[in-house]
């Protein structure tokens, strides 16, 4: 078995299946970790970072090391990050990942990445699902009965050759048995977000949330809605239930377990034809199709959308079980769905027991109220005889940052040095985060000196428009390794997120955004911008620029425009000035304004031709960032057309014959005055 993101391969640590050492990428070779511990190979990236396999010599051991960079950047994903440690540093169970270490950083006042070290697995559910290996009933049984809760998709339970189970990632759970302290208190509402490994894409929430119901008092946990991917959504999330529990995991731990079914040759035959039990590609309103955002009545009819997907097989529900539902808008919403009986569970697996297909139907059934709890399911005959079902506990995590829902960057910190404290009891907190922490910074004035922002990669993000194959989108792409950010349209592109620093005018502004609408060029001297805020991109087609309406054009930024010399490696527009792909648009502004190494690593990290774009263009990139300002990149630009256009006369001269030169050189001419786009190209006439 081969081991996923947080594993090393079969051939052994730090080798490939050849017995060779791997390669190590360069970008990862200046992570910042103690000696104790030798990086020997990038295994997964995340949407927070990445994650290399390493031996830790002082214990002499093969472990994980998680990275999470620009921990700061977004304080909701920072409170997720926070709790994510938080949790695993106080649980200690056989069916959850172990935390080993948190690498504490050399600047405590400044730092922006996190290090964890956790245990590493030699696979994970979806890794499994992939593999053409088939399973007995035994197995499964095994598998199934081993995940505490919250165990939500695939990707999140680990598994070894033993079938041993773990679960990992707590980042979207809530802190439990704190009802006491929170039942008199309003805390604000959790962002939902994007949609994970589905392998569509995902397309972004809207702004639907899951609010507190003031007259209450069931606030035992308040979760974060959008939590799983779609395949395993119960439907109280899919239509934005306010008040569910646990049902939420039953139900998504009976999708992962049909799937573990599909893996017995008796259910299916090939392993090319296994899949999720609902495969839905869209799901309204949370992540709906990008054509038909706000059009309801077209989900109820697309079969592809996940409440179809699971009528499909389940049938609609009874008219009692929509009367149950919290929201006359969910009730309208589930009558709009065609009736059917559906296909029922036992046609997909017939060659599964009685017990199985039992207990599968019961976990899957859409009223929560009448789906069988985590308790019946372990006392169910399935799993009579199978070692686990008597330890499974439940444990209880306080975390006192859960009662201080607005956090700023100064308590996190704070709250992040308490837990690197825990395996490091020597570390102490900064005099400069306690005095911020209590309110009692040194009291800016006329002469008090910004503080000095740590030299760091910039920060790359774009504009989402969902004009592009998402096969063939270079931006997207990007945001899927990690190496940049979507935003929504409307979001604006600055850096808000740390309030104590902006008394001092340094991080509140806006970013570099390319775009047309700029009258500047982008320079060499636009580097403290793209230092304090980051660089941006509207992604979208070139051929279809006029579908965005000037009313979703982002908001006001420091808008700038690409030289048009630049050469477009990318193979659908390979060779043409002028016409970059989000990504090397991005790349090209971040080796302009002095980030070379960044740039070039980020494009060749992500794709083959990268190297072939900087050899293209290296000395026009050299040239422009060496520019101060927009009218020294203009007048480097126009010299090297001029140099262009004497190199191509005298090349035409040399290889024309005599009698024929003056004609030639009226239609060169004539060509050098046609009319150009805003993108460089010619005009046909």
């Amino acid at each position: 078995m081969s081991r996923d993101p947080r594993g090393a391969p079969a051939g052994g640590a730090g080798y490939d299946n050849r017995g060779a050492k791997a390669r190590i990428p360069k970008a990862h070779q200046d992570w910042k970790i103690p000696e104790q511990y030798e990086i020997r190979q990038l295994i997964g990236t995340g949407s927070y970072g990445h994650v290399c396999e390493a031996y830790d010599k002082y214990n002499q051991r093969i472990v994980a090391i998680k990275k999470i960079h620009r921990v700061f950047e977004d304080l909701i994903d920072c409170k997720r990050i926070l709790r994510e440690i938080a949790i695993l540093n106080r649980l200690d169970h056989d069916h959850i990942i172990k935390m080993l270490d948190i690498c504490p950083p050399d600047d405590l006042e400044n730092f922006d990445e996190l290090y964890i070290v956790l245990e590493i697995a030699d696979s994970d559910f979806k890794k499994l699902f992939r593999t053409p290996v088939f399973l007995t009933e035994l197995h499964i049984k095994t598998l199934v009965v081993q995940p505490p809760r919250r165990c939500q998709k695939p990707a999140n339970c680990l598994v070894n050759q033993d079938c041993s189970v773990k679960i990992c990632d707590f980042g979207l759970s809530r802190a439990i048995g704190m009802e006491k302290q929170l039942h008199l208190q309003h805390l604000p509402n959790t962002p939902r977000e994007m949609d994970g490994e589905d392998g569509t894409g995902g397309a972004a929430s809207t702004a639907a949330t899951v609010p507190i119901v003031p007259h209450t008092q069931n606030l035992k946990r308040q979760l974060t809605g959008h939590v799983v991917t779609r395949w395993y959504r119960a439907p109280e999330l899919i239509l934005l239930e306010e008040n569910y529990g646990e049902a939420i995991d039953v139900w998504s731990v009976g999708c992962i377990f049909a799937e573990l079914l599909g893996m017995m040759k008796e259910n299916v035959a090939f392993p090319s034809d296994r899949g999720p039990l609902f495969p839905g590609s869209s799901c309204f309103p949370l992540s709906p199709d990008h054509k038909h955002a706000t059009d309801y009545k077209f989900h109820t009819r697309g079969n592809r959308d996940q409440l179809n997907m699971i009528f499909n097989i389940l049938g609609t529900p009874s008219d009692e079980d929509i009367e149950e539902l919290e929201k006359e808008d969910a009730k309208r919403y589930i009558r709009c769905f065609t009736r059917r009986e559906g296909t029922g569970i036992r046609e997909k697996f017939r060659g599964s027991s009685p017990e199985a297909l039992d207990i599968l139907e019961r976990m899957l059934v859409f009223n929560p109220r009448k789906r069988i709890t985590v308790d019946e399911c372990l006392e169910h005959p399935f799993f009579k005889g199978i070692r686990g079902t008597e330890t499974v506990a439940k444990d209880q995590v306080f975390l006192q940052f859960e009662l201080e829902p607005e956090l700023d960057e100064a308590q996190l910190r704070k709250y992040f040095i308490m837990e690197m404290q825990k395996f490091h009891p020597d570390v102490q907190s900064p005099a400069s985060v306690i005095l911020l922490l209590y309110n009692m910074p040194l009291q800016p004035s006329e002469t008090t000196e910004a503080p000095r922002l740590p030299e760091k990669n910039p920060r790359l993000v774009m504009f989402e428009f969902h004009q592009n194959d998402p096969k063939k989108d270079t931006g997207m792409r990007l945001v899927k390794r990690g190496s940049a950010k979507a935003l929504k349209p409307h979001v604006p592109f600055q850096v808000v997120h740390r309030p104590y620093l902006l008394r001092y005018n340094v991080l509140n502004h806006q970013g570099i955004l390319l775009s047309a609408e700029g009258k500047a060029y982008l320079s060499g001297g636009d580097r403290e911008i793209v230092a304090k805020s980051g660089i941006g991109a509207i992604n979208c087609s070139w051929n279809r620029l006029d579908e965005i309406p000037k009313r979703m054009k982002v908001p006001p930024h420091h808008y700038r425009l690409l030289p048009m010399t630049l050469v477009a490696a990318n193979p659908i527009n390979f060779g043409k000035r002028g016409k970059l792909c989000t990504a090397e648009a991005l790349c090209a502004a971040a080796y302009i304004t002095g980030y070379r190494e960044f740039a070039e690593d980020t494009l060749n990290a992500s794709f083959g031709w990268g190297e072939e774009f900087f050899e293209l263009n290296r000395d026009v990139l050299e040239l422009y960032a060496g520019c101060n300002n927009s009218e020294e990149v203009e007048e480097a630009e126009r010299k090297f057309l001029r140099d262009l256009e004497e190199e191509a006369a005298h090349r035409q001269a040399r290889m024309m014959p005599s009698s024929d030169s003056s004609s030639d050189e009226e239609d060169y001419e004539e060509e050098e005055t046609r009319e150009v786009d805003a993108c460089g190209n010619y005009i046909e006439k």
